[in-house]
């Protein structure tokens, strides 16, 4: 018990530093505090003490974020579902929201937490059904699970929508007012570009495969959500079809989005993300899209 509570301790204070006390600490202060982490991190990552240690994330068995639409009314810099590099209208089905939960009662998983996320949610046409059913599946098989919609908070359509949720679901409202986010990580700069990751093990993953959950979109399960807006651009159709079991890691698909992944990246930016940060791979997979976007395989409807 202590040991696991000074992991939660460890965890929610580099989180608290990382998206919000680091705007408070001077520059040259916050450049020590990253050479030392990134020191140990460094360390941590390397194929030995992967093999050593394990990796150093797992992907939740018990939490999920459904990518409901990749449609977005904001559109912000460094956006890790592509928004605003690659924008896109591409969203789920009821009937695709239906299955997932047909598999979930089937399967007999006990989620602690279901996500509505995007994009913007809200700005899904069927947004307020794909919630009741939700409401509707906790109601009837699964009381200790929340509901969570995580919203921009940006504009007139999108706040009608959000003061009409129940006031049993957990609305997580970010309220943004502009593209240009602090707390953004670049989302764009592939590790896979950098010298310093030749040898990271990508199975290590970051945080948000834990803490956020796996993923579902248009296209299958991933072991996090921007896994599969990597593979909307890319068009590795990775996306599994049915809901991976509690032995199955995904490290295979970990390897591969992680590479691609700025938030695997240790050098997280401390300026506001105004402009545009991005890799080589990631301006080449972009040129791609647009001149030719790719078909993927689209998760069953019910």
């Amino acid at each position: 018990m202590p040991l696991e509570f000074l992991r939660q301790w460890r965890r929610t204070l580099w989180r608290q530093y990382v998206f919000g006390l680091r705007r408070y600490i001077p520059r040259g202060a916050r450049r020590s505090i990253g050479w030392l982490y990134g020191s140990y991190v460094f360390c941590r990552i390397s194929p030995i003490a992967t093999r050593m240690l394990g990796p150093r994330y797992r992907r939740s068995r018990d939490r999920i974020d459904l990518d409901i639409t990749w449609d977005c009314n904001l559109k912000c810099f460094h956006c890790n579902r592509s928004c605003q590099q690659a924008p896109t209208g591409e969203m789920m089905t009821v009937g695709q929201v239906r299955q997932f939960l047909e598999e979930t009662r089937k399967r007999e998983v006990c989620w602690k937490k279901i996500q509505l996320i995007g994009g913007e949610p809200t700005l899904h046409p069927d947004f307020e059904e794909m919630l009741h059913m939700m409401l509707e599946f906790r109601r009837r098989h699964s009381p200790g699970t929340e509901i969570m919609v995580t919203s921009n908070g940006f504009g007139v359509r999108v706040n009608q929508v959000l003061s009409r949720i129940p006031a049993d679901v957990t609305v997580h409202n970010t309220q943004k007012s502009t593209r240009n986010q602090e707390d953004f990580i670049p989302f764009n700069l592939a590790p896979c570009d950098s010298p310093e990751y030749a040898h990271a093990d990508f199975r290590n993953a970051c945080c948000v495969t834990r803490d956020a959950g796996i993923g579902l979109t248009p296209y299958g399960y991933y072991p996090c959500v921007g896994s599969g807006a990597i593979d909307r651009i890319f068009g590795f159709d990775s996306g599994r079809k049915t809901l991976p079991g509690l032995e199955d890691g995904m490290e295979e698909d970990l390897t591969r989005f992680c590479s691609l992944c700025g938030f695997f990246r240790l050098n997280y930016t401390s300026e506001v993300c105004s402009g545009s940060l991005m890799s080589e791979t990631w301006q080449r997979a972009y040129a791609s899209w647009h001149e030719r976007k790719p078909v993927l395989t689209r998760y069953p409807e019910l």
